[in-house]
């Protein structure tokens, strides 16, 4: 980080930019040739995507049908 003249905070600030608020959820960083910061998370710290939250909902309540973007439960 010295080479590129960048403090630990000055990371930090750019994770949480980012939207990452814990350095601890990184697995790897990278800074682009733009500039742009680049990373990896742990799995732990992913965000869950629409399909991850579909899978959860048909396990835990087989009643729920998925329709594009509503959530419609089925009333027995």
């Amino acid at each position: 980080m010295c080479k590129l003249r960048m403090s630990e905070d000055d990371l930090e600030k750019r994770l949480r930019i980012a939207g990452i608020s814990r350095i601890e959820d990184v697995t790897s960083g990278t800074i682009e040739d733009n500039g742009e910061l680049g990373y990896d998370l742990y799995p732990h710290a992913k965000p869950i995507t629409r399909e991850d939250l579909e899978h959860i909902l048909k396990s835990y309540f087989p009643q729920v049908k998925v329709k594009s973007s509503l959530i419609c439960l089925k009333v027995a």
